[in-house]
């Protein structure tokens, strides 16, 4: 991984950044990460961004109940977008329903 310029939130290649302080970060994984996926709770656009800056990978964000699909909804790898659960996965139907509330 240390032959590869980190991309920081804007895309940007951090060469000196990565001598200076990123290749030990991606050491401490392994030196070997190409994606993070996070599921569970959703993560802050903060800590999004430094994760992706720190370890030059994408960061891809799920979405689902464990009652009813382990993935709903998953962030695209290409994605730079934060603060987001992305689409749907092409195995789930989704919809839109108001009125939660009225209905019970």
């Amino acid at each position: 991984m240390r032959s590869t310029a980190v991309r920081a939130v804007t895309g940007a290649p951090t060469p000196y950044w990565d001598a200076l302080v990123f290749n030990k970060l991606k050491d401490r994984l392994g030196g070997r990460c190409r994606l993070i996926i996070t599921g569970s709770a959703p993560i802050s656009a903060e800590l999004q961004k430094f994760l992706r800056a720190c370890f030059g990978c994408p960061v891809m964000e799920g979405y689902g109940l464990s009652e009813t699909c382990a993935a709903g909804t998953v962030t695209d790898a290409a994605s730079r977008t934060v603060g987001n659960v992305g689409l749907p996965v092409p195995c789930n139907g989704m919809r839109l329903a108001g009125g939660w509330a009225s209905r019970v």
